[in-house]
């Protein structure tokens, strides 16, 4: 809990970071996406090697419905997601423009399908720190990159008490853990 409540981010530790960045790099670049491909087949790790083969077919998919026919990119934007004592990066990885909408994608690789309500959290958490930065009219969304689908609930006015409520929880967490000498 302690590692948890204190973490940095560890390049070392982001399992994805280079696909990821494949993933970015191709839709900005506008580059082919074999070359996403090479980036499988170079791998060393074999956990990479069992789990990129799925996010890059995917993104395949993903690339076939909503880029194919041409889009325009734009940077993202990010932020910083701020409840009392507690911060959330939140840095939305692709930007990009179809057919007059633009878009907004939080890139999602885990194994476990992408659940309803953390898309809503996810989506909150964007709309509040990036939407008055992002184009008018962007749409909000979470990529599930193994699965191709996109994920842009409509906004719950639910969801962000929520949020307000598990930002005061973990900040609770917190100081007892500082109190205790845990954390």
């Amino acid at each position: 809990m302690r590692r948890f409540l204190s973490a940095e981010y560890d390049v070392r530790a982001d399992f994805y970071k280079r696909i990821r960045e494949g993933i970015v790099g191709t839709l900005r670049e506008r580059s082919p996406l074999e070359l996403l491909d090479d980036l499988v087949d170079a791998q060393e790790h074999p956990p990479k090697r069992e789990h990129f083969p799925a996010v890059v077919t995917g993104f395949h998919y993903f690339h076939e419905q909503h880029c194919a026919k041409g889009y325009t990119w734009f940077e993202p934007p990010q932020a910083v997601w701020t409840r009392g004592e507690v911060s959330v990066k939140v840095n939305p990885e692709l930007g990009f423009e179809v057919g007059g909408t633009p878009y907004l994608v939080k890139l999602y690789m885990k194994e476990e399908k992408l659940l309803g309500n953390r898309a809503q959290v996810v989506n909150q958490m964007m709309r509040e720190t990036c939407g008055e930065r992002a184009p008018s009219g962007c749409v909000m969304a979470v990529l599930d990159l193994r699965r191709g689908k996109v994920a842009s609930p409509k906004p719950k006015p639910d969801v962000a008490v929520q949020l307000d409520g598990e930002a005061a929880y973990w900040a609770v967490v917190a100081r007892s853990l500082r109190g205790s000498g845990v954390a």
